[in-house]
């Protein structure tokens, strides 16, 4: 109607045109997460399942597949707003964006625990996985907490180590 395209032009008047842009961009990477969304939700749950997830890291990753350990950390990592065992809408933005800074830096982050793992035990104990953090972070301080969410995160045997595998 035309009262609700003035008030329209009323509301776009008042938002700088740099703001305008930015709320494009964030429609256009909305459509483009609910495409790939709808790409690999091939049982159309809603939700994309480990074998989904593996597909999507998969393309991702030029045809390579992710390990189960590289699998598992997503699944773990970006499973936090429904919590459900699966990747959501509202969380394949930072599975993405996780899986993608982690192939980055996977080479350097593999070194680094190889490096740490002073027991050659395979995973990392908590001051071990500190010692690995701080070098990670071009050796600035880490905190407790920051630690405690990696191994809540990493630790998939629950006796608070970190895999490095």
């Amino acid at each position: 109607t035309k009262k609700r395209i003035a008030s329209r032009k009323m509301w776009q008047s008042r938002i700088s045109e740099e703001r305008l842009k930015a709320i494009d961009r964030n429609v256009a990477e909305l459509r483009n997460l609910k495409t790939v969304f709808k790409r690999y939700d091939t049982n159309l749950s809603n939700k994309l399942e480990n074998n989904q997830v593996r597909n999507l890291l998969r393309d991702l990753n030029k045809g390579q597949e992710p390990t189960e350990s590289e699998l598992d950390f997503i699944m773990k990592l970006c499973d936090n707003k429904c919590v459900n065992g699966a990747i959501d809408l509202s969380e394949l933005r930072s599975a993405i964006g996780a899986w993608k800074v982690y192939l980055r830096h996977r080479d350097r982050m593999k070194t680094s625990l190889a490096e740490y793992d002073r027991e050659g035990m395979g995973k990392l104990t908590r001051d071990e996985l500190h010692d690995c953090l701080v070098h990670l972070n071009a050796d600035l301080p880490v905190t407790d907490e920051e630690v405690d969410w990696v191994i809540a995160r990493a630790n998939d045997v629950g006796d608070g180590t970190c895999s490095t595998s």
